[in-house]
């Protein structure tokens, strides 16, 4: 495997010019359609060999892909540094609501004192999700719920935090809803008027395989997210674009 890399590397370097490697790499970071090995030399006027290359070579120096921030790093620090750089707004008395953190959360909660989460996999003191125990006793039990995306009305107007939040987020945890405009109504009715909405989410194009899951019921694409929006309703300012090229999607959104 590593001999393969270092070949269509080399292979690279002694036959792609500048721009067909720009041209493979428009290809996997804006094309709208599926992203497959087999159309690339139909967008890209290239052989299916300097394509497949290419590719290798531009996920090995992280231009796409998972760890396009940094290698084998869980990437909520610059999720969190994308939200803080593009809400100003968000400081560390802001009410926030995780909606799925799983083993690492967005927003640390030692440092953001009004962090909440709900995770439907959360079991008193662990969030158990495919078989295995993620961040058993990470989070305060006071700050984190059994529950949905689909439920959070029910589960958080019990406790007075419904309408109270800044912002309600979710780091690849939505492709897992079954009811999709419903759970965008429910993180509105979570939400103080103009408080913000933010979902990373898989983009559907890709057809990178990390990022396929049997879990997810959704593969979100811009007008399928634009849809859910149009038909949830009480939202504004509604934003969809790539985040890491060519693996997932940053969809902001304001309460009107």
């Amino acid at each position: 495997m590593k001999i393969k890399k270092v070949l269509k590397t080399l292979i690279v370097k002694l036959y792609a010019k500048e721009s067909e490697i720009k041209r493979v790499q428009d290809f996997y970071c804006k094309y709208t359609g599926f992203r497959s090995l087999a159309a690339c030399p139909k967008q890209t006027g290239l052989e299916i060999w300097l394509c497949e290359a290419i590719k290798e070579y531009l996920y090995e120096n992280r231009l796409l892909g998972l760890y396009y921030f940094e290698k084998n790093s869980p990437p909520q620090k610059y999720m969190r540094e994308y939200i803080l750089k593009k809400f100003s707004q968000i400081k560390a008395d802001s009410y926030i609501l995780e909606v799925g953190p799983g083993e690492n959360s967005l927003f640390p909660v030692e440092q953001y004192k009004n962090w909440y989460a709900v995770d439907k996999y959360f079991d008193g003191s662990v969030i158990k999700f495919k078989g295995l125990d993620w961040a058993e006793n990470k989070y305060p039990p006071q700050k984190i719920f059994l529950g949905s995306f689909e439920d959070l009305d029910k589960v958080l107007e019990p406790k007075g935090l419904s309408g109270r939040f800044d912002m309600v987020v979710a780091s690849h945890s939505y492709e897992h809803v079954f009811k999709p405009i419903e759970s965008l109504k429910q993180a509105n009715k979570m939400l103080v008027r103009g408080g913000i909405i933010c979902l990373f989410v898989p983009d559907a194009y890709t057809d990178d395989p990390s990022t396929k899951d049997p879990t997810h019921t959704l593969y979100i694409t811009k007008g399928m997210m634009q849809e859910f929006f149009q038909y949830a309703g009480g939202f504004k300012d509604i934003s969809i674009e790539p985040f890491r090229p060519n693996a997932d999607l940053v969809i902001t959104a304001i309460k009107e």
